[in-house]
């Protein structure tokens, strides 16, 4: 009876995998109303522009771009004894971070190791925003060790002014001194109301931390109000055994956007984080895989993870502003420094 019952069972779980390899796929839900989880999708890499209600989709191949950038741009470094930010005013933003007191790697020790060194796009810029993202030049208004303001004006319209600041040093028990703050104001500078684009910035760019590096830790998180979600590299590969069953994608996906209210958004590796909390929480967050340059002595590319966070902001009344502000953490993992714990739970899933 035994042996009847398993070969009745065998026989419904082939006719069953049968069922979804052969059968009909269902079709894809429309995008007109995004799903409250995760939308997988190709989309348009036409620019947006000021008057327009949307904003771009990621650009239509299996990883993004690595950024070089142009040899006009500027550093300008925020620094205390714990951490050094690089801004850069190409965009504005965050070239990268040096994290004092933890080594590169083996081979170059006393040297910091660099997050968002290589990178989709400098952390904070703004993405696909023709004019105003990472191959725009800002003018530095103004900058100090632990300040800097930079300053654009799109198209005669719209004044954008981002302002960054960290705190003194790890004696200043008022922050973390590997929190910075940012502050991003959108002015209208016409006599018209102005609607703005949806608003994209980058949280930055995880790298693998060595060629042994197979990227288990390698994810972007994000927190919608008490749910902490992760989207690993490796939901972004395709393949796999259920693939050929009609069970999850078999090439690779350009990209996962998950709509959600976004309060914290972070891309991390093994043992360092950036993470993007904002004042007012975003619409959803799009992960992507980024193909960054071999190790030296390995021929095989390193796969790292960038994130881009999404705002929706009002429309600009006459002479009437708008901002983006919030703190960015990007250091170690370290537990007990990080407020925000959900973070540690990422790596147990």
């Amino acid at each position: 009876m035994d042996k009847k019952n398993t070969i009745i069972g065998v026989s419904l779980l082939i006719a069953a995998f049968a069922l979804m390899y052969f059968g009909p796929k269902p079709t894809a839900p429309s995008t007109a109303q995004p799903s409250p989880d995760v939308t997988r999708a190709v989309g348009s890499n036409q620019a947006p522009s000021a008057g327009t209600s949307g904003s771009t989709m990621p650009r239509d191949t299996a990883y993004a771009a690595v950024y070089r950038e142009v040899s006009e741009a500027k550093t300008i470094a925020l620094r205390n004894d714990m951490v050094e930010f690089r801004l850069t005013n190409y965009g504005g933003a965050i070239k990268e971070c040096a994290v004092r007191g933890y080594d590169a790697d083996k081979a170059r020790k006393g040297e910091p190791y660099v997050i968002n060194r290589l990178h989709a796009d400098p952390s904070l810029a703004i993405v696909d925003f023709p004019g105003l993202d990472r191959n725009s030049a800002y003018e530095l208004v103004s900058s100090s060790p632990t300040e800097a303001v930079f300053r654009a004006v799109f198209e005669n319209r719209i004044e954008v002014v981002r302002r960054y600041s960290i705190a003194p040093g790890s004696g200043d028990v008022r922050s973390d001194p590997y929190q910075l703050r940012y502050e991003t104001v959108f002015r209208n500078l016409t006599e018209q109301s102005l609607p703005l684009p949806r608003i994209q910035m980058s949280v930055g760019t995880a790298a693998p931390l060595n060629a042994e590096d197979y990227g288990l830790y390698l994810s972007n998180g994000y927190n919608s109000g008490g749910k902490t979600s992760i989207v690993k590299r490796s939901s972004l590969e395709g393949g796999g055994m259920l693939s050929w069953v009609g069970m999850g994608s078999k090439d690779p996906i350009p990209f996962i956007e998950t709509a959600a209210s976004i309060s914290w958004a972070s891309v991390q590796n093994q043992f360092f984080v950036s993470i993007l909390t904002p004042d007012q929480p975003g619409s959803s967050l799009v992960s992507r895989r980024v193909e960054l340059p071999s190790f030296p002595g390995s021929t095989k590319p390193a796969i790292g993870m960038t994130g881009v966070a999404r705002f929706d902001l009002p429309v600009l009344a006459p002479k009437g502003e708008a901002r983006l502000s919030g703190s960015f953490y990007a250091g170690p993992k370290e537990y007990t420094r990080l407020s925000n714990a959900e973070i540690f739970k990422l790596d147990q899933d």
